[in-house]
C-alpha cells in the first residue's frame, strides 16, 4: 500500500509540507459474495471499501485499491489540522 506524509526528519531539500512516499503493509478481512456473474468484495474493517470483478482475484484487487485510496484520503485529512510544531512519528501494530 502507498501512503504519503511529510516526516519531521525529512531533510531532502523538499519544501515544508511536501509529501514523500512511504510503504506500509497490512492485512484486512475480505468478504466475497456472488452477484450474478460478478464477485463483490468488501472489507468490514474499512467502512466504504468495496470492490468488484468478474473473478475473485479481480474483486480482491479492486478491493485493495479501494482500501488504499480510503486510507490515503484519511491520512491527508488527518494531517490538515496538525500544527506545524507538532512532532510526527510512527507506531507499529502487530
Amino acid at each position: 500500500m502507498r501512503v504519503f506524509g511529510d516526516g519531521p526528519d525529512d531533510d531532502g531539500g523538499r519544501p515544508a509540507g511536501c509529501y514523500t512516499a512511504i510503504t506500509m503493509a497490512h492485512q484486512f478481512t475480505a468478504i466475497f459474495e456472488r452477484d450474478g456473474d460478478w464477485y463483490v468484495a468488501y472489507c468490514p474493517e474499512i467502512p466504504g471499501a468495496n470492490g468488484q470483478g468478474r473473478t475473485k482475484d479481480e474483486a480482491r484487487q479492486s478491493l485493495a485499491e479501494a482500501i488504499t485510496l480510503i486510507l490515503h484520503d484519511r491520512l491527508e485529512d488527518g494531517l490538515r489540522g496538525v500544527p506545524p510544531d507538532a512532532e510526527r512519528d510512527t507506531v507499529t501494530v502487530a
